[in-house]
């Protein structure tokens, strides 16, 4: 008897703490995102840009147009819709992901990367990236395949 109520005991105090994380460890992208990457964490399949409309791309003499910047601004506001749950980034983000770029003239920064199922965000150390859980992961992978084709 002893046993069984130690047991769910502890079981309920785990079920306390991991609702605690959940509900106190959300967090938005813009509170999340600490800078920018110059390569992802991983060999990604799809590369998307964001772009500014009105900037100069390379060495272009026309600005970005508001068609050119639309996807990558829906896209920067799909990433901050989101609520997401911080986590352990071991293992390592697989390949073959969409790595996310901010494209600013000539520059060309890795801001994010989506594996499909967490999205990686770069910290604030060299090749150190963060691994994040969306809290509805389904929807923001529809808005980056929407994006992607």
């Amino acid at each position: 008897m002893k046993k069984k109520f130690f047991f769910f005991l502890v079981l309920a105090v785990l079920v306390i703490v991991g609702i605690g994380y959940y509900l106190m460890g959300q967090t938005t992208f813009d509170q999340s995102f600490q800078g920018y990457a110059l390569e992802p964490p991983a060999s990604p399949a799809n590369r998307l840009s964001i772009m500014r409309e009105g900037d100069y791309l390379g060495l272009s003499d026309t600005p970005v147009s508001f068609e050119q910047a639309q996807p990558g601004q829906k896209l920067l506001a799909a990433l901050r819709a989101q609520k997401y749950l911080p986590l352990p980034s071991f293992p390592g983000a697989p390949d073959g992901g969409t790595a996310i770029y901010y494209t600013q003239g000539c520059t060309s920064l890795c801001m994010a990367y989506w594996d499909g199922r967490f999205l990686w965000l770069s910290g604030t150390q060299e090749n150190e990236w963060r691994r994040f859980l969306p809290l509805s992961p389904h929807s923001l992978g529809e808005k980056i395949n929407t994006v992607c084709n």
